[in-house]
Protein backbone atom coordinates (compact mmCIF):
# COMPACT_ATOMS: atom_id res chain seq x y z
CA UNK A 1 0.00 0.00 0.00
CA UNK A 2 1.61 3.01 -1.35
CA UNK A 3 0.40 7.12 -0.40
CA UNK A 4 2.18 9.39 -2.96
CA UNK A 5 1.51 12.89 -2.57
CA UNK A 6 2.95 16.15 -4.35
CA UNK A 7 1.45 19.53 -4.78
CA UNK A 8 -1.04 20.02 -7.63
CA UNK A 9 0.23 19.69 -11.23
CA UNK A 10 3.92 17.76 -10.48
CA UNK A 11 2.70 14.22 -12.55
CA UNK A 12 0.75 12.08 -9.47
CA UNK A 13 -2.29 11.24 -12.05
CA UNK A 14 -0.10 10.86 -14.61
CA UNK A 15 1.85 8.50 -12.81
CA UNK A 16 -0.83 6.56 -12.14
CA UNK A 17 -1.81 6.37 -16.06
CA UNK A 18 1.58 5.11 -16.48
CA UNK A 19 1.08 1.90 -13.56
CA UNK A 20 -2.47 1.48 -15.12
CA UNK A 21 -0.74 0.65 -18.13
CA UNK A 22 2.27 -1.36 -16.85
CA UNK A 23 -0.51 -3.39 -14.93
CA UNK A 24 -2.55 -4.27 -17.57
CA UNK A 25 0.03 -5.33 -19.55
CA UNK A 26 1.34 -7.63 -16.87
CA UNK A 27 -1.79 -9.32 -16.17
CA UNK A 28 -3.72 -7.36 -13.52
CA UNK A 29 -6.90 -6.20 -13.18
CA UNK A 30 -7.04 -2.64 -12.48
CA UNK A 31 -10.05 -0.84 -10.27
CA UNK A 32 -9.86 3.21 -10.37
CA UNK A 33 -11.90 6.03 -7.76
CA UNK A 34 -11.22 9.58 -7.89
CA UNK A 35 -12.25 11.59 -4.84
CA UNK A 36 -14.31 15.04 -5.66
CA UNK A 37 -13.83 18.31 -4.19
CA UNK A 38 -16.28 18.82 -1.82
CA UNK A 39 -16.56 14.85 -0.90
CA UNK A 40 -19.69 13.99 -3.67
CA UNK A 41 -21.85 11.52 -2.83
CA UNK A 42 -21.16 9.09 0.48
CA UNK A 43 -18.25 6.67 -0.31
CA UNK A 44 -17.76 8.71 -3.88
CA UNK A 45 -14.33 7.17 -4.14
CA UNK A 46 -15.64 3.73 -4.32
CA UNK A 47 -18.73 3.90 -5.90
CA UNK A 48 -17.06 3.34 -10.27
CA UNK A 49 -14.44 1.28 -8.65
CA UNK A 50 -17.66 -0.88 -7.18
CA UNK A 51 -19.58 -1.11 -10.16
CA UNK A 52 -16.36 -2.38 -11.90
CA UNK A 53 -15.88 -5.01 -9.63
CA UNK A 54 -19.10 -6.41 -9.22
CA UNK A 55 -19.36 -8.00 -12.55
CA UNK A 56 -15.92 -9.55 -12.05
CA UNK A 57 -16.42 -10.84 -8.62
CA UNK A 58 -18.80 -13.54 -6.73
CA UNK A 59 -21.30 -11.68 -4.44
CA UNK A 60 -23.51 -13.39 -1.88
CA UNK A 61 -26.82 -11.76 -1.61
CA UNK A 62 -26.22 -10.14 1.20
CA UNK A 63 -22.85 -8.32 0.06
CA UNK A 64 -25.04 -7.39 -2.71
CA UNK A 65 -27.71 -5.81 -0.70
CA UNK A 66 -25.02 -3.75 1.55
CA UNK A 67 -23.29 -2.51 -1.76
CA UNK A 68 -26.21 -1.59 -3.10
CA UNK A 69 -26.35 1.62 -1.41
CA UNK A 70 -23.89 2.62 -3.30
CA UNK A 71 -24.35 1.21 -6.78
CA UNK A 72 -27.94 1.62 -7.05
CA UNK A 73 -28.02 -0.33 -10.50
CA UNK A 74 -26.94 -3.61 -8.22
CA UNK A 75 -29.80 -5.68 -9.66
CA UNK A 76 -29.20 -4.96 -13.47
CA UNK A 77 -25.62 -5.54 -13.24
CA UNK A 78 -26.01 -9.13 -11.23
CA UNK A 79 -28.91 -9.87 -13.35
CA UNK A 80 -30.99 -10.93 -10.50
CA UNK A 81 -33.33 -9.14 -7.76
CA UNK A 82 -31.31 -7.83 -5.02
CA UNK A 83 -33.13 -7.43 -1.21
CA UNK A 84 -32.34 -4.40 0.86
CA UNK A 85 -29.65 -6.62 3.78
CA UNK A 86 -31.00 -6.53 7.29
CA UNK A 87 -31.25 -2.99 8.90
CA UNK A 88 -28.44 -2.14 11.57
CA UNK A 89 -28.55 1.17 13.48
CA UNK A 90 -25.58 3.95 12.73
CA UNK A 91 -22.01 2.52 13.57
CA UNK A 92 -23.07 -1.06 12.94
CA UNK A 93 -24.44 -0.03 9.44
CA UNK A 94 -21.05 1.90 8.32
CA UNK A 95 -18.82 -1.16 9.65
CA UNK A 96 -20.53 -3.85 8.03
CA UNK A 97 -20.33 -1.77 4.51
CA UNK A 98 -16.73 -0.93 5.23
CA UNK A 99 -16.34 -4.29 5.79
CA UNK A 100 -17.86 -6.59 2.93
CA UNK A 101 -16.20 -3.11 0.03
CA UNK A 102 -12.50 -4.51 1.93
CA UNK A 103 -13.84 -8.04 1.15
CA UNK A 104 -15.19 -7.59 -2.38
CA UNK A 105 -11.40 -6.67 -2.91
CA UNK A 106 -10.22 -9.54 -1.48
CA UNK A 107 -12.01 -11.70 -3.23
CA UNK A 108 -11.23 -10.23 -6.80
CA UNK A 109 -7.74 -10.57 -5.75
CA UNK A 110 -7.73 -13.98 -5.54
CA UNK A 111 -9.00 -14.17 -8.93
CA UNK A 112 -6.12 -12.27 -10.33
CA UNK A 113 -4.41 -9.95 -8.81
CA UNK A 114 -5.17 -6.33 -7.94
CA UNK A 115 -4.06 -3.03 -8.76
CA UNK A 116 -6.13 -0.64 -7.28
CA UNK A 117 -5.71 3.23 -7.70
CA UNK A 118 -7.39 6.11 -6.28
CA UNK A 119 -7.00 9.58 -7.65
CA UNK A 120 -7.40 13.03 -5.24
CA UNK A 121 -7.72 11.11 -1.65
CA UNK A 122 -7.16 14.75 0.06
CA UNK A 123 -11.02 15.33 -0.49
CA UNK A 124 -12.04 12.20 0.86
CA UNK A 125 -13.51 11.79 5.06
CA UNK A 126 -15.63 8.39 5.27
CA UNK A 127 -14.15 7.14 1.70
CA UNK A 128 -11.08 6.30 3.34
CA UNK A 129 -12.13 3.74 6.39
CA UNK A 130 -12.54 0.97 3.37
CA UNK A 131 -9.14 2.15 2.32
CA UNK A 132 -7.70 1.30 6.05
CA UNK A 133 -9.42 -1.85 6.13
CA UNK A 134 -8.00 -3.02 2.64
CA UNK A 135 -4.32 -1.54 3.81
CA UNK A 136 -4.93 -4.24 6.09
CA UNK A 137 -5.50 -6.94 3.91
CA UNK A 138 -2.73 -6.14 1.10
CA UNK A 139 -0.16 -8.47 2.81
CA UNK A 140 -2.44 -11.45 2.61
CA UNK A 141 -3.98 -10.98 -0.70
CA UNK A 142 -2.54 -9.96 -4.19
CA UNK A 143 -3.11 -6.45 -3.77
CA UNK A 144 -1.22 -3.62 -4.63
CA UNK A 145 -2.99 -0.12 -3.44
CA UNK A 146 -1.71 2.68 -4.63
CA UNK A 147 -3.75 6.55 -3.42
CA UNK A 148 -2.70 10.35 -4.39
CA UNK A 149 -2.82 13.21 -2.64
CA UNK A 150 -2.04 17.09 -2.81
CA UNK A 151 0.25 17.34 0.06
CA UNK A 152 -0.50 21.23 0.33
CA UNK A 153 -4.21 21.10 1.03
CA UNK A 154 -3.80 17.61 3.34
CA UNK A 155 -0.30 17.24 4.93
CA UNK A 156 -1.53 15.32 7.68
CA UNK A 157 -3.15 12.55 5.35
CA UNK A 158 0.01 10.23 5.88
CA UNK A 159 -1.03 10.34 9.60
CA UNK A 160 -4.05 9.41 8.82
CA UNK A 161 -3.23 6.51 6.55
CA UNK A 162 -0.25 4.91 8.72
CA UNK A 163 -0.18 1.47 6.72
CA UNK A 164 0.45 2.70 4.04
CA UNK A 165 4.25 4.10 2.67
CA UNK A 166 4.68 7.66 1.64
CA UNK A 167 6.33 9.12 -1.51
CA UNK A 168 6.59 12.73 -1.96
CA UNK A 169 6.97 13.68 -5.76
CA UNK A 170 9.26 16.88 -5.52
CA UNK A 171 9.60 19.52 -8.22
CA UNK A 172 11.58 18.18 -11.38
CA UNK A 173 15.15 19.17 -11.11
CA UNK A 174 17.10 21.58 -13.92
CA UNK A 175 18.69 17.98 -15.49
CA UNK A 176 15.34 16.66 -15.34
CA UNK A 177 13.48 19.88 -16.95
CA UNK A 178 16.27 19.91 -19.66
CA UNK A 179 15.59 16.05 -20.99
CA UNK A 180 11.88 16.46 -20.89
CA UNK A 181 12.19 19.96 -23.11
CA UNK A 182 14.44 18.09 -25.28
CA UNK A 183 11.97 14.45 -25.27
CA UNK A 184 9.39 17.17 -26.79
CA UNK A 185 11.09 19.86 -28.84
CA UNK A 186 14.25 18.00 -29.97
CA UNK A 187 17.80 19.67 -30.19
CA UNK A 188 15.72 23.08 -29.68
CA UNK A 189 14.68 21.91 -26.29
CA UNK A 190 19.12 22.44 -25.33
CA UNK A 191 18.69 26.02 -25.87
CA UNK A 192 20.38 27.77 -22.84
CA UNK A 193 17.57 30.52 -23.44
CA UNK A 194 14.80 28.21 -23.68
CA UNK A 195 16.10 26.37 -20.86
CA UNK A 196 16.31 29.06 -18.79
CA UNK A 197 12.47 30.17 -19.46
CA UNK A 198 11.24 26.85 -18.64
CA UNK A 199 12.83 26.55 -14.92
CA UNK A 200 11.49 30.59 -14.57
CA UNK A 201 8.41 29.98 -15.58
CA UNK A 202 7.33 26.99 -14.51
CA UNK A 203 10.06 26.38 -11.31
CA UNK A 204 9.68 22.50 -12.01
CA UNK A 205 5.85 21.92 -11.74
CA UNK A 206 5.49 19.56 -14.39
CA UNK A 207 2.56 20.46 -15.64
CA UNK A 208 2.95 23.97 -16.29
CA UNK A 209 6.09 22.95 -17.91
CA UNK A 210 4.50 20.54 -20.23
CA UNK A 211 1.85 23.16 -21.24
CA UNK A 212 4.61 25.93 -21.81
CA UNK A 213 6.58 23.74 -23.92
CA UNK A 214 3.92 23.06 -25.90
CA UNK A 215 2.87 26.86 -26.28
CA UNK A 216 6.87 27.10 -27.46
CA UNK A 217 6.25 24.29 -29.79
Amino acid sequence: AWLVGGESGVGKSRMLDELRTHALVNGAQVIRGQAVEGGGMPYQLWRDALRRSVLSTELSDLQAGVLKSLVPDMDILLERPILNPPELDGQAAQQRLVLTIATIFSQAAQVQPLVLLLDDLQWSVESLEPLKAINRLVAENAILAIGTFRSEERPTLPYELPEMATILLPRLEPDQIAKLSVSMLGTAGEQPQVLDLLQHETEGNTFFLVETVRVLA
